[in-house]
Formats: structure tokens, C-alpha cells, sequence
């Protein structure tokens, strides 16, 4: 029998551990099933135990981490349609159920190994590529238990900026969630419309989504996306309100707050920008803009080669000026962008993450393009304390441009 197991919610990005207990057997035949399908299994060894009982602890992380993205050629589902609305309905490649099965195998008296078929079967988890373990924040923190303190999975809670054509998703676990508030608030701090959202799941559904919280995705939307409002609309403008917030709750005729609320500040749109979006520590997709302070260039690469000319033993001249002695293979072009900008001490924060996502895009007219970041430096800078200036760079990528 099963004596220990994850928690509700296990992160990939650590072990996913079980223990089985069993009265009698030399191993065990361990079974993963993942969203119902059977996608592997394995032998375990007996860990201890007594004359009574023998224990074997399982780790399943890497059948998890295998089968849930970020994955190296596909883009996450957490990323949500540019310049749009956009409400996913089941992100099945971030959350995911778990639950094993398992056969006990003893050593019979010919010397086979022999598979019971009295099968034990664990209870369901569910699994997500989220870094839970590493804040002081609990795995229940991000699923409802109680009215206002659930939280969105994003690294930034405070108050972030938004410009009118920037995009921008939250995603959150769906349990005990049907609905999203959106309230904008007026310079004087009164709300001037608040709309709410149908997010066309049961609060009984335990699932994973995304929805468009950018004032791109937003203004003026009306269904695009799937979008349903139980009340209210969106505004058509920024031209009434300073700032807004979203949160999460249940409708049944009136809007019941579940979640944190996050603020979003509007800010005069600027032409020189780049619109980053990335996976998030906690699995979710997150996304910022930076403005100014950019440097194009293009890093040439490629190996020289250096080749033995040819010598006419009896010609005149003996060698031509043209004879190649040295030339370059495999060229390739890499585009890039030096960033070097000022952001508040929440902000350098929240795109530590950014340098350590597995999956980063740059919003190129309305299409995502896969990038890197490197050489990702925050430094305090005393003079404007509490201002961090950053300096990172960009890269796009390599193209092949020449080859022999």
C-alpha cells in the first residue's frame, strides 16, 4: 500500500516521491500514469524495512519533468494570442494528474522473478514545471481555500506598469474559480466600470489557464477570444480611468473575490520598446516591457581555416595572388540587442526570472520570436538608490549565411 505521497500540487523541478509499503517482496514493478495514460514504468528496489514489512521509496520527477513543458522545440500553451483577447480553456501541457501503480515481485523458488498481479494504485496529484519550494510561499497559496488568498501564478505582485498597446496573460489553477473582475478606477480613485468575466469553466474543474489582462488584449473587446462578460464591458479607451485591477472569484448573480487583486498602472506609450514574454518560475506565463537604452548588432560567427596554397614548381609566377591561403566555414549571423535600462527593485526582482527561463519570446509585429538572455547584470547604483540599473542582452538566435 501507498503510505506517502506528494502534495495535491508537486512541482516538476523537484522529487516527486511516494513510499510503498508491502508485507513481502524482493522489488517492485512501479507504473506512471500521467493525465490517464500509461507513459512508462520501472523496477524499484527495496529501500528497508523489517521482517514484517519492506518499504521502497519511489521518485517520479523525471517521468514529470519529461511530459510537462517548457519542451525544446514547441511553444508553451501558456502564452496567449498577441494583440487579442485570449482565455485558454485547459493548459494540458503545464498541469497535469499523476497517480502510479504498482505490482510487488518476488523471487520464486526456481530463481524467476515473479510479477503479482494484486495491483496498488496511489492517489492522484497533479504536476506543474512551478518552483514552489524555493519561496515562502505554499503550494496552496495558488489554489482557493479561502476568500482572498489565492494568488495568480506570477512572480510580481506589485503594482506594474502598462502601456495601451502592450500585451500582457495571467495564468491560475482553476479549482474553486469560475469568474475574473476587472475594475478601472478614474484619478480620484473611483471606479468607473467593472466588468466580469465568464471564464467558462466550473469551479469544480481542476485545470490550469490563461487569460488577457494587456490593455492590447482588452480595450474595446467584446467577444474576440471566447471573451463572455457575466456583467459590465471593457473600455474602448484609456481616456477614463489611471489604473485597473483583476482578480479571481465565483459568480452565482453577484461577483465573490477569491484571489489577490493586482494592480495595473497605465503609462504613456512609448516607440522605442521591447515587449518580452517568458515562462514563469511558477508556470505561468509573464511578460514586461522595456523601454530605451538598446543597442542593435550582429555577432559574426564561423571558423577560419587556413589552407596550403599550390606551388607551380614550373610556372611563372610560382604562386598567384588569388590563391586562397585562408578562408571562412560555417558562417552564421547573430542578431542581438544590449538592453540597459532602470527599473524599480520589485521589477529587477521579478526579471531575475526572465534570465532564468527556459522559454523567452520578443513580441516582433505581432508574432512571437524565440530569443535568449545573457550576461543578465543588475547593479545598485548609489546616486539613485532605490533605482537598479540593468544591463542584459538579447539574442535572436543563429542564421546560417554561408557554408564550404
Amino acid at each position: 500500500m501507498y503510505t506517502y505521497y506528494p502534495d495535491s500540487i508537486a512541482s516538476t523541478l523537484y522529487p516527486v516521491t511516494y513510499r510503498n509499503t508491502q508485507s513481502s517482496a524482493n522489488s517492485l514493478l512501479v507504473e506512471v500514469y500521467i493525465d490517464g495514460a500509461s507513459i512508462g514504468s520501472f523496477h524499484a528496489a527495496s529501500g528497508g524495512g523489517s521482517s514484517s514489512a519492506t518499504y521502497f521509496d519511489i521518485d517520479v520527477m523525471g517521468f514529470c519533468a519529461a511530459n510537462v513543458a517548457p519542451f525544446v522545440r514547441s511553444q508553451s500553451s501558456v502564452f496567449g494570442t498577441l494583440n487579442d483577447f485570449y482565455r485558454s480553456l485547459n493548459i494540458i501541457d503545464c498541469y497535469k494528474s499523476l497517480y502510479l501503480t504498482s505490482y510487488p515481485e518476488n523471487i520464486s523458488s526456481a530463481g524467476y522473478l515473479v510479477t503479482s498481479t494484486a495491483a496498488d494504485t496511489s492517489s492522484a496529484s497533479y504536476i506543474i514545471p512551478a518552483d514552489f519550494y524555493s519561496t515562502t510561499y505554499s503550494l496552496n497559496q495558488f489554489q482557493q481555500s479561502n476568500a482572498g488568498d489565492m494568488y495568480f501564478l506570477t512572480a510580481m505582485r506589485t503594482p506594474r506598469k502598462m502601456r495601451s498597446t502592450q500585451n500582457a496573460y495571467l495564468s491560475y489553477l482553476t479549482l474553486g474559480i469560475d469568474s475574473a473582475q476587472f475594475i478601472f478606477y478614474n484619478g480620484a480613485g473611483s471606479a468607473v466600470s467593472f466588468p466580469v468575466l465568464d471564464m467558462v469553466h466550473t469551479s469544480a474543474d481542476n485545470s490550469m489557464q490563461t487569460f488577457s489582462v494587456g490593455l492590447a488584449n482588452i480595450l474595446g473587446q467584446t467577444t474576440g477570444g471566447g471573451l463572455v462578460f457575466h456583467e459590465g464591458s471593457f473600455p474602448v479607451n484609456t481616456d477614463s480611468f489611471e489604473y485597473y485591477t483583476v482578480s479571481l472569484g465565483t459568480y452565482d448573480g453577484s461577483y465573490h473575490i477569491e484571489s489577490e487583486e493586482l494592480t495595473f498602472t497605465v503609462e504613456p506609450d512609448c516607440d522605442d520598446k521591447i515587449e518580452l514574454h517568458w515562462f514563469g518560475k511558477y508556470g505561468g506565463a509573464e511578460s514586461f516591457v522595456i523601454e530605451g537604452g538598446r543597442t542593435d548588432s550582429t555577432k559574426i560567427g564561423g571558423d577560419l581555416v587556413n589552407i596550403t596554397q599550390p606551388w607551380n614548381v614550373a610556372g611563372s609566377p610560382r604562386r598567384n595572388s588569388y590563391d586562397k591561403a585562408i578562408l571562412r566555414t560555417d558562417t552564421t549571423s547573430e542578431p542581438e540587442t544590449r538592453v540597459q535600462c532602470a527599473v524599480t527593485p520589485e521589477e529587477a526582482a521579478y526579471l531575475l526570472t526572465l534570465f532564468q527561463s527556459p522559454e523567452v519570446y520578443v513580441n516582433q509585429g505581432g508574432e512571437y520570436v524565440a530569443v535568449a538572455i545573457e550576461n543578465f547584470t543588475p547593479t545598485q547604483n548609489n546616486n539613485r538608490a532605490p533605482i537598479i540599473e540593468l544591463d542584459f542582452t538579447i539574442v535572436y538566435g543563429q542564421k546560417a549565411v554561408g557554408r564550404i
